[in-house]
């Protein structure tokens, strides 16, 4: 009971956690988005590196972003075939469906390690004046496919708890 009660929290904690970043990098990318257009509109200037910077946080948010869906049962789902059949057949299916999301999240996940780690091994950066280690936005593909990854296990689990009610 004791493991439960501190999945749960960890749960509420890292959905928190998932809402904040998501929200505060899309957020913080369209008022750099705003700022850019402003400038560039009524001053005839622009800042190098803002809208290297803005698709950055946009690529972060929408890594993050992805895991929160998943949690919330909102990302894009087909539905032709577990339409029709029963409830028990439902959830397993889904529990097959979100097992193979979790596959696939956590190839990307190694597979995001793997870029980042080269990018760190020879000091790659951004071509721009803003001169980002290119680890930086990167890492939203590691982390991004390891937050997708749990999301997707906890789902399957929950499906299956489902199939055997």
């Amino acid at each position: 009971m004791a493991i439960i009660n501190w999945l749960k929290r960890m749960d509420r904690g890292l959905s928190l956690l998932e809402k904040w970043v998501a929200g505060l990098t899309i957020g913080i990318a369209v008022l750099f988005t705003f700022i850019a257009v402003i400038l560039r509109y009524f001053f005839g200037y622009s800042i190098s590196g803002l809208d290297e910077l803005t698709r950055f946080l946009i690529i972060w948010s929408v890594f993050v972003g992805g895991s929160l869906a998943i949690r919330e049962e909102k990302h894009i789902t087909i539905d032709l075939v577990t339409a029709s059949v029963s409830p028990k057949v439902r959830a397993i299916l889904q529990g097959i469906a979100y097992l193979a999301g979790a596959f696939f999240a956590f190839y990307i996940m190694i597979l995001g390690y793997q870029v980042v780690a080269n990018s760190i091994k020879v000091g790659e950066i951004s071509l721009t004046s803003l001169a980002m280690p290119m680890f930086i936005p990167r890492a939203a593909v590691f982390i991004g496919g390891l937050l997708m990854g749990v999301r997707f296990l906890q789902q399957s689990y929950l499906a299956f708890s489902r199939s055997n009610q």
